[in-house]
């Protein structure tokens, strides 16, 4: 015997209440369905249509650039969302994760930032200099020892600056007896020195490596 009534209608017709209310659940669960399904694919579509941020600047340490190769970290609500190592001079391009209104902090080889950035519309480029406190002060060493002789070894033979505002040279020569009446201590950051050696070398002065050749070179720090 066939248990499904021959007419749909009658059976509906004669059963009304019951038929009524399977086909209003029915509907109300696809209208559900539906509305979910939207909501996901329109968070999906927005997510991917925002464009990031992008933040270049520089970072240091107590007014100190940090070395090469530090690692920087955009943090939003504690979740990294960008991160990228400096190159020389500190400098730093990230590219972040996020959106306008949100604020994003940042962390210099894990050490947190003095500085923040409140992003005030989708796709900023912004710059921005951070800055940060060592728990243990660091000690720059800016002697012309550590910086040129020591990365150099036996390959050095001279070195001289010149000051422009003076019109002067001081040297520096490696051999011990001269060492008392060397005149060029120290070696900073955007200053040229006349560097010579023995061979040709490879060295890393400055955090970057480079060639130097028999005789003389001119070195940009």
């Amino acid at each position: 015997m066939n248990q499904y009534p021959s007419n749909p209608n009658r059976f509906c017709m004669q059963y009304g209440i019951l038929c009524h209310i399977k086909l209003n659940k029915l509907i109300t669960t696809m209208i559900i369905i539906g509305i979910v399904l939207y909501v996901l694919s329109s968070k999906t579509a927005v997510a991917q249509e925002i464009p990031p941020a992008v933040v270049i600047g520089t970072a240091s340490y107590g007014g100190n650039p940090v070395v090469a190769g530090t690692e920087i970290t955009a943090v939003l609500y504690g979740n990294n969302v960008g991160s990228a190592l400096t190159s020389a001079g500190g400098k730093f391009q990230i590219t972040a994760v996020a959106v306008r209104g949100d604020t994003i902090r940042f962390t210099i080889n894990g050490v947190s930032a003095n500085e923040s950035l409140l992003l005030t519309d989708n796709g900023e480029v912004v710059r921005l200099d951070l800055t940060a406190v060592l728990a243990v002060p660091l000690v720059i060493d800016n002697s012309v020892e550590a910086n040129i002789r020591d990365p150099l070894g036996g390959a050095l033979t001279r070195i001289f600056k010149f000051h422009n505002r003076e019109k002067t040279w001081s040297f520096y020569d490696p051999d011990p007896v001269l060492s008392a009446v060397s005149t060029l201590k120290t070696v900073h950051s955007n200053e040229a020195y006349w560097i010579k050696v023995y061979l040709d070398t490879q060295v890393t002065l400055n955090n970057r490596s480079m060639w130097l050749y028999s005789g003389w070179n001119l070195v940009a720090y």
